[in-house]
Parts: C-alpha cells; structure tokens; sequence
C-alpha cells in the first residue's frame, strides 16, 4: 500500500535536526580556515552543497545561520586575496560567481518610450 499523499515518513531532517546541521556547518567553517566554498562545507559534512539551499527552503530561518556560513567564507577568500595569500584570478571568480560581487556597475537606460509607426504615416 503506497504512502498518502504529502507524507514525511522517510525526511532525514526535521527543523532540529536541519538547524544541527547547520550549526555544525558553521562550527566547522570557523574553526577550519582552509574552507572557502559552500561545497567544501558539504563534503567535510557528508552531503552534498545543494542540501543547504533545500532545507533553506523548508526551514526559512535557517537562512540566517547560512549568511554567517557564506559570509564566513567570503570574507576568507577577499582577505587572503588582499594580503597576497590567494590567486586573484581564482578570488575574482569565486566572488562574483558565489558572493554576488561585481567589477563594474550597470545600468538601465530604458526609458519606456514607444515609437509607433504605422502604414500610413511611413512613406515607401
């Protein structure tokens, strides 16, 4: 006989369980200083980096404990960068691919004119 419908029988996470997985990953993000990227976090922690974005999704105030996580990991990555340390190449793609960052700004210039033309007014 197959499950109802919506069921939970078989989740590995509840929301305690979920927020000690994630204060175990921040634990280990603090006192490892060679992690830089989520996935390494994942790794260490046996899962996979997706994980977190899904239980982000279930339990939205985890989020709070995945900043601090990713911002943990940021700022290793710009500091040791700054201090000569890190392979700028690598720390620029690292940043804007996983932080958000940008090296230059753009902008919109739309200005929502609309131009009409129609059969009568264009001349052939």
């Amino acid at each position: 006989m197959p499950a109802k419908k919506g069921n939970t029988y078989a989740e590995k996470y509840d929301h305690d369980t979920a927020k000690k997985f994630f204060e175990d990953s921040l634990q280990l993000v603090k006192e490892n200083d060679n992690l830089f990227y989520i996935g390494q976090v994942a790794v260490k922690m046996n899962t996979y980096r997706q994980l977190y974005d899904y239980l982000i999704d279930r339990f939205e105030d985890l989020d709070t404990i995945k900043k601090e996580i990713d911002g943990i990991l940021e700022s290793r990555v710009a500091e040791r960068t700054f201090e000569g340390k890190g392979n700028s190449t690598y720390a620029i793609f690292h940043l804007k691919n996983n932080h958000g960052w940008k090296d230059k700004q753009e902008h919109d210039h739309n200005v929502g004119l609309t131009v009409t033309i129609s059969k009568d007014d264009a001349e052939l």
